[in-house]
């Protein structure tokens, strides 16, 4: 009897070879990011530890935070450039690190043929379905003025009075937390953030978005705290995943 060693369990009996030259494989996942300070702790976008699956990352290094901040256009090019670069190199959807890569979203949706989630703000509309039309959502916000007209347009938000905007900027430990070289306190930083949260939300809130990537590490202890649910791009990358490398289920009748 011939066997084959289970080598097909994952993997096609035939394939075709690639028309031009790609250097690896395997990540399913392409993350367009920029450069900063804070410390990538896991949970963060830009820490590989943080997926269960291998990702591929693009430094767009000539485009700054304040530039995605307000959705210059003139960063519109490198972070296309970036996203077309990923899915050559294999990738099967594009992401952005940062909640304010959001104002691109349909520059790079338009550019590539994969699926395209700049931001978790896409998310925003997603979530207010779910939610009764008398809950609202909040977003925690590294800055609030990244909350343009521009990015509620290109992610689709329509229902802007079911959100309240929270904003960390002005918060001492959140300050130093990303700013270059500064000591930081994790159990005070979190704290600040309950307490930020805690007294801006009220019982008509059905859930939290949190819109900067440098916040998901914190996630788990935020809804602990909070009780509700905790929305975050880590979170989403998770479901992408899951959605363009399906796997078998396993089980009986």
């Amino acid at each position: 009897m011939e066997r084959d060693g289970g080598w097909r369990q994952h993997r096609p009996a035939k394939w075709r070879n690639l028309p031009e030259r790609q250097a690896t494989a395997g990540h399913s996942i392409g993350i367009i990011c920029i450069p900063g300070v804070s410390a990538l702790l896991p949970g963060n976008m830009q820490n590989a530890s943080t997926f269960s699956f291998p990702v591929e990352y693009k430094v767009v290094k000539d485009v700054s935070f304040d530039q995605i901040a307000c959705g210059a256009p003139e960063a519109t090019e490198p972070i296309v450039e970036a996203a077309r670069e990923l899915v050559a190199g294999g990738a099967r959807a594009v992401v952005g690190a940062c909640g304010s890569l959001g104002h691109y979203q349909r520059a790079v949706a338009d550019a590539v043929p994969t699926p395209v989630f700049m931001s978790i703000m896409t998310q925003v509309p997603f979530i207010l379905q779910a939610l009764g039309v008398r809950q609202k959502l909040a977003i925690l916000f590294a800055t609030k003025r990244a909350f343009t007209p521009l990015l509620r347009e290109q992610c689709g938000i329509l229902e802007s009075d079911r959100i309240i905007s929270i904003d960390l900027m002005g918060c001492p430990e959140f300050d130093a937390f990303v700013s270059p070289g500064e000591l930081c306190d994790g159990d005070a930083l979190l704290k600040e953030m309950f307490s930020r949260v805690e007294a801006q939300i009220d019982n008509t809130v059905g859930a939290l978005l949190l819109q900067c990537s440098d916040l998901p590490p914190f996630a788990a202890d935020l809804q602990q705290n909070l009780g509700l649910p905790v929305f975050d791009m880590s979170g989403l990358v998770e479901w992408l995943h899951a959605s363009v490398v399906r796997r078998p289920f396993a089980g009986f009748l």
